[in-house]
């Protein structure tokens, strides 16, 4: 049966309650008004999701359930009853709360925007207090995982969290993306992206983005998609700018309080509510009057320093991120599309040669085939990282003077850019480059292969080389603008062709 105007419904002691009108939607089901018929009380209902993947997630939502309806503080909304669907086999899980009549927190701070200036510190620093407190009572049951402007309520001039209904026990793990909160990418904190253990400090980071909002009623990350990729990075790598430049009015403690609640690494973050409450009330006892001007300069001067190392600190790290994911990129695709074709080549050999059989080496980016016949092929590949392609470059400026710069000179083939590049070798000299090219538009390169011979050129030396050969990675990269010119070598680029570098294995294998 599904709930709807006009249904009754019941609380644990049987009190019949009727559905008037609908009046929001969550995360996970729509919000009613209900009255209570016995004393036309109004109160709210959510209803909850009624599928589970098994029985063990079931127990687990009872049991949150169970916790949830034990929270009672002012600043969290009183639930009355969770229905689990059990106790009234006619009805769909729901849960009956307290009635906030006065709107949203994302309600009343699009207000603050519409009419212009900030909330004053004192205000800020009382909705502060009272969402800390009613975090306080939800994590010592609960880890919250969707805590936004939205999930937080105003009541008689008090600031409730809500939504707590589904949230994760303390420590314990995520089950699966019903339960995750999916609507909370904005405010999810980085660990959660790269972890699935829930913590007090995810919420504290999410509720930090929340105090962010509140004091400068601007998002911290500007980014305008629902993208999860897009929000991962930001939350992990985009600095936040620090509240005062938004709000001048926000003082440097302020400013610091809710900048460690949203520091990315957990070891800067704040690691419980108590600590916010006393870093806070810095703020409430002010400071000596003849030392607070200085006081403020160093402070913000500090703060300016910290942002900036942290700015360098986050680029680095997207950086670092970026080049181990290309570098995992480059190695699966060397695995799939060339490694694993010549292992199944070489086990067959094997398993139809009955003597001494092929050594097959495997390393990262590497391969080495050592044969009966004492000969070796080895495959070497590189992958094209911008640090190593830094180069110095000289030159006569438009009024004749000497200048010398540093450049990123990644390799091109065609105007193709080269994402990885290296050779096949065998004992006797012979073989040929293989390179990655860049593919507009994917992200997998394409495999071609450079077939080098000795070129013609009249009047020059020619050095004898066995045909066709591969160049070391140092002649590469100066090889590849004179790739189709006239010259000392002639250069054939193909497509990849494993039915040809089979071939060429076998050959070394008599």
């Amino acid at each position: 049966m599904l709930i709807t105007v006009g249904t009754i419904v019941y609380d644990s002691a049987h009190n019949p309650y009727e559905v008037i009108e609908p009046i929001g939607r969550g995360s996970f089901g729509i919000v009613f008004k209900i009255k209570r018929q016995t004393d036309d009380a109004i109160y709210a209902l959510k209803t909850l999701p009624t599928e589970f993947l098994e029985r063990r997630e079931f127990d687990a939502f009872k049991h949150e359930g169970q916790l949830a309806v034990e929270i009672n503080h002012p600043n969290v909304v009183r639930y009355l009853f969770f229905h689990t669907g059990t106790q009234y086999p006619s009805l769909p899980p729901y849960i009956i709360m307290e009635y906030a009549p006065d709107g949203t927190l994302d309600q009343l701070l699009a207000d603050k925007r519409r009419g212009g200036g900030f909330f004053d510190n004192q205000t800020i620093i009382q909705m502060f207090e009272q969402l800390i407190s009613g975090m306080e009572a939800v994590n010592a049951k609960l880890i919250h995982r969707d805590i936004k402007p939205d999930n937080i309520v105003l009541a008689d001039d008090h600031l409730k969290v809500t939504d707590f209904g589904l949230a994760k026990l303390v420590q314990q793990t995520t089950r699966t993306s019903t339960f995750k909160g999916l609507g909370c990418l904005p405010f999810l904190a980085p660990e959660a992206w790269k972890s699935e253990t829930n913590t007090i400090q995810m919420d504290i980071y999410s509720m930090g983005i929340v105090f962010y909002e509140i004091a400068t009623l601007e998002f911290p990350y500007k980014v305008a998609t629902g993208d999860p990729q897009l929000w991962r990075d930001a939350h992990l790598f985009h600095a936040i700018p620090r509240p005062e430049l938004i709000n001048p009015a926000v003082t440097p403690n302020l400013s610091q309080v809710i900048m460690r609640m949203v520091a990315k690494r957990t070891q800067n973050r704040f690691a419980n509510w108590e600590d916010i409450k006393t870093a806070l009330s810095t703020d409430i006892e002010p400071t000596r009057v003849d030392d607070s001007d200085l006081v403020k300069k160093a402070v913000k001067t500090r703060l300016a320093t910290d942002a900036k190392v942290e700015a360098e600190r986050l680029r680095r790290a997207k950086e670092e991120e970026e080049k181990h994911a290309f570098l995992k990129l480059v190695n699966n695709q060397f695995k799939n599309d060339i490694v694993e074709p010549i292992k199944s080549f070489i086990d067959t050999l094997n398993s139809e040669y009955h003597g001494e059989k092929i050594t097959l080496t495997l390393d990262y980016l590497r391969v080495s085939m050592a044969f009966p016949s004492r000969k070796r092929v080895d495959i070497l590949i590189e992958a094209i990282l911008a640090e190593n392609f830094i180069r110095e470059r000289e030159g006569i400026d438009a009024l004749g003077r000497s200048y010398s710069s540093r450049e990123v000179c990644i390799p091109h083939l065609r105007g193709q850019k080269v994402l990885a590049w290296g050779q096949l070798s065998g004992t006797d000299g012979r073989g040929f480059n293989i390179l990655l090219l860049e593919e507009p538009g994917s992200v997998y390169g394409n495999w071609v292969v450079l077939l080098n011979t000795s070129g013609f050129f009249p009047g020059q030396v020619m050095q004898t080389r066995p045909e066709p050969f591969a160049f070391d990675l140092t002649e590469l990269e100066q090889r590849m603008p004179a790739v189709g010119a006239l010259g000392k070598y002639s250069t054939e680029v193909k497509p990849l062709d494993m039915a040809y570098i089979k071939e060429f294995i076998a050959g070394y294998f008599s």
